[in-house]
């Protein structure tokens, strides 16, 4: 029994019956194809790894941007507290 699926790209065009049929032989469940299943395990993986790092990376950015802000506003809170504001 064949399922004929249309996959549709950008452009709208559809999948051709010769495209579905070698999709549906190349599946998981075939001899030596657990290959293309670890590598797509792999590949998340690694995608997952450099999510955590874009991620912590941001974190410690904005980690000190908040630093920097606080002592910004403990500057010109102490200046605006005094009363020597000046008007440019």
């Amino acid at each position: 029994m064949l399922i004929v699926i249309f996959c549709f790209t950008q452009k709208q065009t559809a999948m051709s019956v010769d495209e579905v049929e070698a999709a549906a032989t190349d599946s998981f469940w075939e001899i030596d194809q657990f290959r293309r299943t670890v590598k797509r395990v792999d590949d998340g993986l690694h995608m997952c790894s450099e999510l955590s790092r874009m991620t912590a990376e941001r974190a410690e950015i904005e980690h000190d941007y908040a630093r920097k802000l606080q002592a910004w506003s403990k500057k010109w809170n102490e200046i605006i507290e005094k009363g020597f504001i000046l008007f440019i």
